[in-house]
Parts: C-alpha cells; structure tokens; sequence
C-alpha cells in the first residue's frame, strides 16, 4: 500500500514526541502504524532511517496527522513547528559528527526543553558572554 511509509513516519514523529527517540522501538513504530515488522523494514531499514528519509514530500501528511493527534488546527504555529522540526532535525543530525546521539539529543530538546540539554550545560562554549 502506498500509504504505509506516510503511516510509518506519522506514527514514529507521534511515539518520538510523545515519548522520545530513545523510548520508541522499531516495532513500537508498527504498531501504532498498524503495519507488520517486515512491512516496517521493508519501507525504513532501522529507527533513524524512520526520521533520516523524511523530506518536504511528506510535509502536508506531518501537519495533518500531527493536527490529528493534538486537536490543533493544521495552520497552528505549533502544529507546523513540529512537523517542521521532524523534516529538518535529521539534516541537523547528518551533518554532526554522531547522527543518532544528534537525534536523540534533539528530541531531549523538543521534549524537556533547553535547559535539559548538554549545550545548556556548558560553561565555556564559544560565543558565552560571562
């Protein structure tokens, strides 16, 4: 069906927010996609290829499941944030020197918020005025 692989990353940018990168696992992601394992594995081969392949083409489908799954219209600012950060979290993620770590890090952020993170942490990162 040519739906699955919308499904698949619906679901997993769902159980990813919802309950972090990290707490989700391949066949939680089919589960909720109401797909079998192999299905899964025939459309995304790990958990990070679930964000890594997302792209523009799947915007529209992000902002409708995600307006879905919350009650907020398509056109909120949140709703297009979210589904936004799902599309550019994984370029941010490829370009560092640990992907996965990257990706896991950025659901911390999304999750718990700044504070939480490593880089809030950080007492002598460049640019810190102190």
């Amino acid at each position: 069906m040519a739906d699955q692989p919308f499904a698949l990353a619906d679901a997993a940018v769902r159980l990813f927010t919802e309950h972090g990168f990290g707490n989700v696992g391949v066949r939680d992601v089919a589960e909720a996609a109401d797909v079998s394992l192999s299905t899964h594995f025939k459309h995304f081969p790990s958990k990070e290829a679930l964000v890594f392949d997302l792209d523009a083409d799947v915007e529209s489908a992000l902002i409708a499941a995600l307006a879905g799954a919350t009650g907020l219209t398509p056109e909120d600012p949140a709703v297009t944030g979210l589904a936004r950060f799902a599309l550019e979290a994984p370029s941010i993620a490829r370009a560092s020197e640990g992907p996965a770590r990257t990706m896991c890090d950025l659901f911390t952020l999304l999750e718990r918020g700044w504070a939480t993170t490593p880089l809030a942490r950080q007492d002598d990162r460049p640019g810190r005025d102190g």
